[in-house]
């Protein structure tokens, strides 16, 4: 289903209508963490939202997820021009064109947030172009070969017509600008780096020409609201990289000429092991924190990535994981691989030529993956190391089979992939194992700072049911891409609230 514009409705969310919202969905009664006011917009907002990050319409259950979290009381959807190259906006207009058509579901009872500035994909591909053809986006900031960012009004203004078209809506809500600090960034890698303080000088009037487009695109009906969408808010001033809520206010309100400005929202990371946004206070108020500066200033606060944290350099999942189907004993699954690669090397390697690599090494993967579980990788990095040998591995049966035709070959090529994938999920089983011993453990450190009723939840909701009690948060945005991750998210909200939330940062912070 294409998304249209939608026209029955109002252009964007209101406030009554986001408090008639909860009148007719089907949200739990017992719940404990209800909608809150998103800040100086009078919406009422639910305590969690669906982030649209890897969704798209290809998926049956992306669409499924949605539209069932819709129907249960989240009415907070956030995507991005960049997410699946745009796919995550045109899934979100198909499923809100299809609530409305349906007779279930008012535009305007849905608060729409998406955001702006990475140059990837299609976006990227037409930018070089523009290169090539010597009009190029200004102040186009070239971070690496697949990934540019860009915040210009004139980026802006293509991109926020394609995401109105994408999203089939007359009218975005809140319109953020994703990760501007891509610009300090890019400029740490410089040989010749101006000083920090004069990078920042510069970064904050991108910022404010940036959101004197945004006020003027509220002014014209095109946005309700913006603001920031910032990886680094919270962080201490003495990294290169911070951003300042402080700053983007300030920007703000010079951007609007002094007066009231529609500066509404930021987003930034929020969990255990990166609550720098609590823990951190303001440089010019020692009293104040990230969020709670936005609180008194009239901002929500969106937290993402609340259940994949980020330390030491390594990514760690706050969810359990279902245990992995095992076909055949690890051990076995290595030396069934083993014997179909000797087999390989035997029958099909002296007949092919592949340049400079030997062909009797290109199928090693028995070898390779024979240390996973004494590696104690997690999910995640399981997940990167699937995708790789899952890639690689296509391209070297594409090679062979446009090469020559092999007696056998393709009887063998059949059994090995049945073989390689017994094994491909019997690491992720293990990884799976790994995973969920590190959340047990977090869990156990964790409970000393929640309520006893928390025992028996899942460590994804434990994540929740804190961040949610936290001061100064108004949605947690959750990847509900499968139904069962709808349910898990949708039954946090029963859980109490936590008293000084707080703690369990600092308790975190300290033993970290």
């Amino acid at each position: 289903m294409s998304p249209k514009t939608i026209k029955p409705t109002s252009k964007g969310a209101t406030a009554l209508a986001t408090r008639e919202y909860y009148e007719k969905v089907s949200v739990p009664r017992e719940i404990n963490h209800g909608p809150r006011v998103f800040g100086k917009t009078d919406w009422m907002a639910s305590a969690l939202g669906f982030g649209c990050y890897r969704v798209g319409t290809s998926h049956p259950d992306h669409r499924k997820s949605l539209l069932s979290a819709l129907k249960h009381g989240v009415n907070v959807i956030d995507t991005s021009t960049n997410y699946t190259d745009g796919d995550s906006e045109r899934l979100v207009g198909s499923c809100l064109e299809q609530g409305i058509s349906e007779g279930w579901l008012r535009r305007e009872e849905v608060i729409v947030v998406s955001k702006v500035g990475y140059v990837q994909a299609s976006n990227l591909t037409d930018a070089k172009e523009r290169v090539v053809a010597g009009n190029a986006y200004p102040e186009m900031v070239e971070y690496t070969d697949d990934c540019w960012h860009c915040i210009h009004p004139d980026y802006l203004e293509d991109q926020l017509e394609k995401t109105r078209r994408r999203l089939g809506v007359e009218c975005v809500d809140v319109y953020l600008l994703h990760n501007p600090e891509y610009f300090l960034s890019a400029a740490q890698h410089q040989k010749q780096r101006p000083e920090t303080e004069t990078l920042r000088k510069e970064f904050y009037r991108r910022i404010e020409v940036a959101f004197k487009f945004l006020e003027k695109a509220c002014q014209q009906g095109r946005i309700q609201y913006y603001g920031v969408s910032s990886n680094s808010l919270g962080k201490l001033l003495d990294d290169p990289e911070s951003t300042s809520i402080e700053s983007f206010a300030e920007a703000a309100t010079r951007a609007a000429g002094g007066g009231n400005c529609h500066f509404a929202a930021v987003q930034l990371p929020l969990n255990l092991f990166e609550s720098q946004p609590v823990l951190n206070k303001l440089p010019s108020d020692a009293e104040k924190n990230t969020l709670e500066f936005a609180k008194a200033q009239g901002i929500a606060v969106l937290v993402n990535r609340p259940l994949n944290a980020f330390f030491n350099g390594q990514l760690v999942r706050l969810a359990d994981y279902p245990k992995g189907v095992i076909a055949h004993p690890f051990k076995q699954c290595i030396s069934n691989v083993e014997d179909l690669e000797d087999e390989f090397r035997t029958r099909f390697a002296p007949q092919l030529e592949m340049g400079d690599a030997s062909a009797e090494e290109l199928f090693a993967w028995g070898k390779e993956l024979a240390h996973v579980p004494e590696t104690h990788i997690g999910v995640e990095h399981w997940n990167q190391i699937d995708h790789q040998v899952r890639w690689q591995t296509r391209g070297l049966f594409q090679a062979i089979e446009e090469q020559t035709k092999l007696e056998g070959w393709e009887e063998w090529h059949e059994r090995y992939a049945r073989r390689l994938e017994e094994l491909l999920q019997c690491c992720l089983a293990v990884a799976r194992q790994t995973s969920n011993e590190t959340g047990q453990k977090i869990a156990e450190r964790l409970l000393p700072h929640v309520p006893t009723s928390y025992v028996d939840s899942s460590l994804s909701q434990k994540e929740l049911g804190l961040l949610m009690s936290t001061e100064g948060v108004t949605s947690v945005l959750v990847g509900m891409r499968r139904p069962e991750y709808v349910t898990d998210s949708i039954d946090a909200l029963k859980l109490e609230y936590v008293v000084n939330p707080e703690n369990a940062y600092i308790a975190f912070a300290k033993e970290s």
